[in-house]
């Protein structure tokens, strides 16, 4: 079903039932919340005029199906519906503590991220690395490999043979609005997470940019400190 994403399609139940696929059937009335689990496909349709809304929401058990689910996006070369690792980053960075959950997906991603970045700097030693560049917006690129959202760092690569994957977004602000056509209109860019860029020989002779939202001092440091309340409660 993966291929149906964001698609408007209808699949005869008789075929998914032939299939020993189980499915349910439900109709959704006034003041009523229908709630779809993680790899459910779903679809529906209207049987008179209606007004209804869809909402993304989730608790922390969510966080380890949204890691799964970033994981294929990116083996399939797909671009994600919610930014797994911004919402991982944010939802805990508030926190006294938190759940086992939140906690291994945090872990998850900071490692991930230090193993990338490590492996990036012995492939490109002599790569500009910046941090928190007033350009650096972690909410307007993706990966133009894997599709992955970047989040905590963004390999620029100025090529002159591609287009660029810089999304429009509306940025607050004419001094930012400037700035970011500017970069635009300057070259042509690509852009990769640190995993790809690693596994691309060719980019060895290009103008290679690492643009860093956290300092690798300050992933760590969010590692060691991040603990959940059985860890705090053994500690008092």
């Amino acid at each position: 079903m993966h291929g149906l994403r964001k698609r408007t399609s209808m699949i005869d139940p008789v075929l998914l039932l032939e299939r020993n696929i189980s499915i349910s059937k439900m109709i959704q009335r006034q003041g009523e919340f229908i709630i779809t689990f993680p790899k459910a496909y779903h679809a529906g349709f209207n049987v008179g005029f209606n007004f209804a809304e869809a909402v993304n929401f989730a608790d922390d058990d969510w966080l380890v199906s949204g890691l799964i689910s970033s994981i294929l996006n990116k083996e399939k070369r797909r671009v994600p519906a919610i930014p797994w690792a911004e919402i991982v980053y944010k939802s805990t960075s508030e926190c006294f503590w938190i759940g086992l959950y939140k906690y291994f997906a945090l872990q998850n991603l900071l490692k991930g991220e230090i193993t990338a970045r490590s492996t990036f700097d012995k492939v490109f030693p002599n790569a500009k690395c910046v941090v928190r560049d007033e350009w650096f917006d972690p909410h307007i690129a993706y990966c133009d490999d894997c599709k992955e959202f970047l989040y905590l760092s963004i390999v620029k690569v100025m090529d002159t043979t591609c287009q660029s994957s810089v999304r429009k977004k509306k940025i607050e602000g004419a001094r930012r609005k400037s700035k970011m056509r500017e970069i635009q209109n300057e070259s042509k860019y690509k852009f990769f997470c640190l995993s790809c860029a690693s596994f691309e020989p060719e980019l060895m002779n290009m103008n290679v940019i690492c643009y860093e939202h956290f300092t690798d001092s300050e992933i760590r440091v969010r590692m060691k400190t991040s603990k959940t309340f059985r860890e705090i409660s053994e500690s008092v």
